[in-house]
Parts: structure tokens; sequence; C-alpha cells
């Protein structure tokens, strides 16, 4: 199955709206829990792969992406890390198949909202220590590296 990504500005209060339209097949996410496009990607490649060979945490393709892009192994700690909130003003999401139409009705498409500068590198749960021990601009990697181990680590 194919998937888009996307990304883009929406108006503070507008997470009801926006959580209206998710579902098994549309991932939803505050985008300052996104490290760039490339992540986003990442996310959703993996969440494919996981599905298509059937060893998913995660019963949907859109919660899989949320577990994936947060490095989370429960969708519970996932949403705390990257789910919408009242104040939540840019978002990106993952549609497998076409998104829906009423998301263009809510977001303005902005690419710019997923900064890897902006990125709060120790709240995604970064150790002070990797930070400290790697030049910044191999941060991005890092995320990257996290998220693309966590099918292959044991439970517990």
């Amino acid at each position: 199955m194919e998937f888009t990504v996307g990304s883009g500005r929406c108006q503070p209060g507008s997470d009801e709206a926006l959580k209206a339209l998710l579902g098994p097949e549309l991932a939803l996410v505050d985008a300052k829990a996104v490290c760039g496009v490339l992540h986003l990607r990442q996310a959703a490649e993996l969440a494919q792969r996981a599905h298509t060979g059937g060893y998913a945490l995660s019963h949907s393709r859109a919660s899989e992406v949320l577990l994936y892009l947060t490095g989370q192994r429960q969708v519970s700690r996932a949403i705390v890390h990257a789910g919408l909130t009242p104040v939540t003003e840019a978002v990106a999401w993952v549609a497998f198949g076409e998104p829906p139409t009423g998301l263009a009705d809510q977001v303005t498409e902005d690419e710019g909202v997923l900064s890897i500068d902006d990125f709060d590198y120790q709240a995604f749960g970064l150790p002070q220590g990797a930070l400290d021990a790697n030049p910044a601009e191999r941060w991005p990697k890092l995320v990257l590296t996290r998220c693309a181990l966590l099918p292959v680590r044991g439970k517990g």
C-alpha cells in the first residue's frame, strides 16, 4: 500500500476536529515530535514493513507510525510524546492511501514545520551523554537509529 506524508499549520484548539479524522490509515501527530521529513518518512516505511512482515507491535499502520516516530513500544506513551493537544499549532501526517478530504480544510500545508533545528532531542529521550558525545549535526541520525531499532529491542 502506498503512503503519503505531509505537514502543515493548524489553528490552536483544532485538535478535536483533527482527531476526528484519525483512523487506521491516517497517523496525525504534533509536528514538534518530528525531527524532519526524513524522520516522518522513515516511520511510515518502517510501519508499512512491520505490517507487511507480520511483526507489527500495533494493530493499525497509523498507530505503528506513532510508535516508530516516537521510539516507544506502547501507544499510550507515544501519544504523550506526539499526540495532538489544544495548543498544537503544526501537525505532520502519514496517510496510507488517500488522505481524508477534511485534512486540507484543517491544515495549511507547510513542510517548514518539520525542523531538525527546533526538535527537542532530550524530550525525545536521547540521553545527554549521547548528545555530548556527538556533534549536533549527527543528532538527527541518532533519532533515526533509535526509531529503526524499535522492532529488534527486547520487550520489557
